[in-house]
């Protein structure tokens, strides 16, 4: 199956407001050297997920295997190709898939690790990310728009599940049951727009 046909099969199986005007946004154009594309593809990927289509999920998450790495300037589109292994990995611990969770988030070490001019200072980096940033609580609570609140908590699930699910970043992983419940929540909540 094509990438198209892909998004295509996901456009008519789906009612969700944003799972089809994602999937007609990337039937239009998904190339792995935009930001936007994959910022679209990675949306896509979560709210099936929030919609409870793990298996459509997965089959996102397989078009991004054989990318080729481009280096460090790449980051911009892999930013969000690694929030999307990251939801793979997840899924793939909830259907008790272990070694291939474990696969998958070694290969997300591995260009992580790539990011950094060290290793000390990857180590500062995840040091640094804490439940607090990844929820964007300070941005939820400030706005007065119910509908950006709802956006910023969408984005944060690309941290809760796609950071949290990695056991790489110390403060998530110290709190990895409320970093757990908060994801929760907030697919509850998103689950009614």
């Amino acid at each position: 199956m094509t990438n198209q046909e892909l998004f295509e099969s996901i456009q008519a199986t789906h009612t969700e407001k944003k799972i089809v005007s994602l999937s007609k946004k990337l039937i239009k154009r998904c190339t792995f050297n935009s930001g936007a594309d994959a910022q679209n593809l990675c949306e896509l990927a979560y709210w099936l997920y929030i919609y409870g289509y793990a298996d459509d999920v997965l089959l996102v998450c397989e078009i991004t295997h054989d990318i080729e790495f481009p280096g460090k300037g790449g980051f911009n589109v892999w930013d969000y190709i690694l929030f999307i292994w990251g939801l793979e990995a997840h899924i793939l611990k909830e259907r008790a898939q272990i070694e291939k969770a474990n696969d998958r988030i070694k290969r997300m070490d591995e260009l992580w690790k790539l990011s950094s001019k060290s290793a000390e200072q990857e180590a500062m980096r995840r040091n640094r990310v804490t439940i607090s940033e990844c929820a964007y609580e300070e941005k939820i609570a400030n706005d007065t728009s119910a509908s950006s609140a709802d956006r910023w908590r969408f984005l944060s699930l690309f941290r809760l599940i796609g950071y949290g699910v990695t056991g790489l970043f110390p403060c998530l992983q110290k709190e990895k049951v409320a970093v757990d419940e908060l994801a929760k929540e907030y697919i509850e909540r998103l689950k009614q727009i």
